[in-house]
């Protein structure tokens, strides 16, 4: 009973530094005193980013989800949008659903879509990420907080 509890307790020690480690590589915050400083350094990233005629939008996020840890400010994110036969797991993708648009890391890539889910999330989303509800990929994983 002592071994097994031993491997119980190194299996944690070590699923709790693979999510620390995970978790902390998620987006990178850029905090700005106002909602228009936040929008004006998005909108700098792509003229400074994209030289060529890469398409980028800038969408306005919530703030209000539990799905990514110790975000809860208001922003904004710079998304482009590369071929969808060119993601990867763990980017950052926003995706639409019926009802909103999310932004959540990819997980595993299945033959009806991509498996995504929040890091703060208990499990993954319910709706795949697929051609035709894909919105892109955040750029550079910054996101302009205020």
């Amino acid at each position: 009973m002592k071994y097994f509890s031993s491997i119980l307790l190194f299996a944690a020690v070590i699923y709790g530094f693979w999510c620390y480690s995970f978790v902390s590589s998620g987006l990178n915050e850029v905090i700005c005193s106002s909602e228009n400083e936040a929008y004006k350094k998005a909108s700098l990233t792509i003229s400074e980013r994209l030289k060529d005629n890469t398409q980028a939008t800038i969408i306005k996020t919530s703030g209000f989800s539990n799905s990514f840890l110790g975000y809860f400010k208001k922003g904004f994110i710079v998304v482009v949008k590369p071929d969808y036969n060119t993601l990867e797991k763990n980017m950052f993708c926003a995706f639409s659903t019926r009802k909103k648009n999310i932004l959540h890391r990819l997980r595993i890539k299945t033959n009806e879509g991509w498996i995504a889910e929040g890091d703060g999330n208990k499990g993954p989303d319910a709706v795949l990420v697929t051609p035709s509800n894909y919105i892109g990929v955040v750029l550079d994983n910054v996101i302009y907080r205020y």
